[in-house]
């Protein structure tokens, strides 16, 4: 954001009016916002870092708590999905096999019962 558009949206503030007509000039400084395609917090530390490291850069203000917070409830819902799938597959397997053999042990039975 420009410092200009800064300004403009500062003055939109309720009760900031008075104080913007009494400065002589814009005292705001421009601000970039970046925000991240991946939950990475390494990327988020080295961007930090390089931001932090640019020749004109005054202050740098990263969230990367977030990101780290962000990542670790991704894999925890990753790691959750998996174990779920994990088990309705068990009980799939359980259901599906248990008349199978119920079915066999009685055709088993059946045939010991008749006789030749």
């Amino acid at each position: 954001m420009s410092r200009d558009a800064a300004l403009v949206e500062l003055n939109r503030a309720a009760g900031m009016e008075e104080v913007i007509a009494s400065l002589p000039q814009n005292p705001l400084p421009d601000a970039f916002v970046v925000r991240l395609s991946t939950s990475d917090p390494a990327l988020a530390e080295r961007l930090d870092l390089e931001f932090k490291s640019l020749p004109k850069v005054a202050y740098v203000q990263a969230d990367s708590a977030w990101v780290r917070r962000l990542d670790a409830l991704l894999r925890l819902g990753r790691t959750a999905v998996l174990l779920l799938s994990a088990l309705l597959g068990l009980a799939l397997v359980a259901v599906t096999s248990t008349p199978s053999a119920l079915q066999i042990l009685t055709q088993r039975d059946e045939d010991r019962a008749v006789p030749s």
